[in-house]
């Protein structure tokens, strides 16, 4: 469903087993299941797979910047975010999950979307703000060692350009912050230019970058 949970994050140790090996386990378990081999690929993966890769033919995608900042810089920043209704719970609704939905544009993986939000163990934060009592955005908060990562930032097409993203994104810092979490993480796709200058707007600054490099089509 996600890039993410359907990649190999590769990284440590390689030299137990010689990374051509690696490899083709790799590629062996995709091609079983019909899938295109894909790989994570950022400054903690090993340059004997990079090279490996690119000598493969390896197709680079979605370009990510992982940003972060700190709360106490966030609600200075957000200070002037339009103060629209947010709803914060500790589960996600039907209005939530309607608009999560929605952003995704795959509506037929709505309930592989719900098990993955079910199992999320840290504790969490559902936020659904509202624009004249109508459900507009959404974005989850997950708190884990003092960080609260910000995921799925999502405001409905005829909402956007108001505000909404940077209001929840301050609605989640305050919660973080009352739940003891210093600073805040998300990703970002390098495309986003817009997704970038809110968060660059909120004190957001890119730590580090990742891509995907999938296995050039049979």
């Amino acid at each position: 469903m996600t890039r993410r949970a359907n990649s190999v994050l590769a990284s440590g140790d390689l030299d137990r087993i010689d990374v051509a090996t690696k490899l083709r386990f790799a590629e062996d378990f995709y091609r079983r299941r019909d899938l295109r081999p894909r790989f994570q690929v950022s400054p903690a993966t090993p340059p004997a797979l990079v090279a490996l890769l690119d000598r493969g033919g390896y197709d680079i995608d979605a370009p990510t910047f992982v940003q972060t900042a700190t709360i106490a810089d966030v609600l200075l920043r957000t200070g002037e975010a339009p103060s629209f209704p947010v709803e914060l719970t500790d589960s996600f609704t039907g209005s939530w999950l309607a608009i999560d939905t929605a952003s995704e544009g795959e509506p037929q993986h709505s309930p592989v979307r719900r098990g993955m939000l079910e199992r999320i163990r840290p504790l969490t934060c559902y936020a659904l703000l509202r624009i004249d009592g109508t459900p507009a955005a959404v974005s989850l908060g997950v708190l884990e060692r003092g960080w609260v990562g910000v995921y799925s930032v999502a405001t409905l097409p005829q909402f956007r350009r108001r505000g909404a993203s940077t209001a929840i994104v301050r609605s989640l810092a305050q919660w973080a912050g009352q739940n003891g979490a210093t600073s805040m993480y998300l990703a970002v796709m390098e495309r986003n230019h817009t997704a970038q200058s809110v968060y660059a707007r909120a004190g957001f600054r890119t730590s580090y970058s990742y891509h995907y490099r999938e296995a050039p089509h049979s």
